[in-house]
């Protein structure tokens, strides 16, 4: 079991045993993975999963190792082929096989764990960290890109309609209790903040997806009044009529998974909510005190993750959930570890989600964790919840 807190005393053993546990679990993704499908994007937004496995080794050597010793163990087409800012998305496929990637994985792993003997594990003790959390995040990403080469046909099951209203949970008005300081907090989650949140009610479990076909089934996707005007001109041009995995051979009661941001703010105008901002979300989750994810039982999308009529869990942890809130810098944010990992998406153009999916690392899991897509993305594993002030 992966650990979610470092806040106690953590010996370098005790974090290189996080360090071998996630490496096996990303490895294991690809263990039914053809090499047509290692190489294959399946979207132009993201990369191959073979791409993702290679960069996560490349990031770690950039980061830990120092140069000439990177340089020596690293190919040289591999520094244009995995680093971020190297080939555009489109030319990625173009990849060594997978034996060859995990051999140059495990040789740069073995020369981090040798320089740890040598040095201060200390000195490195926050980047390494935000590493394993680098890694979890593309063996996210890697479960999604594989969800969408599976087929994805416009769904003829028939879906029993749920017209019961979601009940609510009242957040009395109350400060938000900024993030005890932590070596898991990531650039664009600090400064911690105190904010006065004023009452609210928000759904007590994510939107079903029997829910989700009485929006369907009432014209949701037909009635431009429910759509911002942007997200009704996205509909129309791209012919959406349904979310991205609805075909998932999962029940009713299951969390909607696979909806843009578009989709969940048409929904919540359909039942006359709102998306919360992503403060009543965390502001939600301190008054819950909704139990780890890890206390969740969880399968694969394709068999039956939590349904959402667990009541004692909030249902917290399923989905990620759409905020109504724009990806921006906190007042006394400063970027780390280097410019671009958050500051180049403070644009106005990435909406926040919160929580976690099923396919999410426990290392990711605490309110104050910040995810962020293009307002149109379909493809990652998102749901709804609701607010109404």
């Amino acid at each position: 079991m992966l650990i979610s807190d470092p806040q106690a005393a953590l010996s370098r053993h005790t974090f290189i045993d996080q360090f071998f546990a996630l490496r096996q679990a990303s490895l294991s993704l690809f263990d039914s993975v053809s090499p047509a499908a290692f190489c294959h994007q399946a979207h132009p937004d993201f990369s191959p999963v073979g791409w993702h496995l290679g960069h996560i080794g490349w990031t770690e050597g950039l980061w830990l190792l120092p140069k000439s010793l990177r340089e020596q163990l690293t190919p040289p087409d591999y520094n244009a082929l995995f680093a971020a800012s190297g080939l555009p998305k489109t030319a990625r496929s173009q990849l060594p096989p997978l034996q060859e990637i995990c051999t140059y994985l495990a040789t740069i792993r073995a020369a981090i764990l040798t320089a740890w003997v040598k040095q201060d594990f200390q000195a490195q003790e926050w980047l390494a960290w935000w590493l394993l959390q680098h890694e979890a995040q593309h063996g996210e990403t890697i479960q999604m890109i594989l969800a969408l080469q599976a087929p994805n046909p416009l769904s003829t099951t028939v879906i029993p309609v749920n017209k019961q209203i979601t009940a609510m949970v009242t957040i009395p008005a109350g400060v938000l209790k900024p993030s005890a300081p932590s070596l898991l907090l990531l650039d664009n989650e600090k400064p911690g903040l105190a904010e006065e949140i004023p009452a609210f009610q928000i759904d007590q479990q994510p939107v079903s997806r029997g829910q989700f076909q009485y929006f369907i089934e009432s014209g949701g996707y037909e009635t431009e009044q429910w759509w911002t005007a942007e997200g009704w001109a996205w509909r129309k041009q791209y012919q959406i009529n349904q979310p991205r995995y609805w075909a998932w051979p999962v029940s009713s009661d299951h969390p909607v998974c696979g909806v843009s941001w578009y989709e969940a703010a048409a929904y919540a105008a359909f039942m006359g909510k709102q998306l919360p901002t992503e403060h009543q979300w965390e502001r939600a989750q301190q008054v819950l005190q909704a139990p780890p994810r890890s206390e969740i039982p969880l399968a694969t999308p394709r068999d039956h993750y939590t349904s959402s009529l667990s009541t004692s869990s909030y249902g917290f942890g399923q989905v990620w959930e759409w905020t109504d809130t724009w990806f921006h810098p906190y007042p006394g944010f400063c970027s780390s570890p280097y410019p671009g990992y958050s500051a180049a998406y403070f644009d106005r153009a990435h909406r926040v989600l919160k929580g976690q999916s099923f396919a999410s690392q426990p290392l990711t899991q605490r309110p104050s964790f910040r995810n962020w897509y293009h307002p149109h993305t379909q493809e990652i594993f998102a749901g709804i919840r609701c607010v109404r002030t």
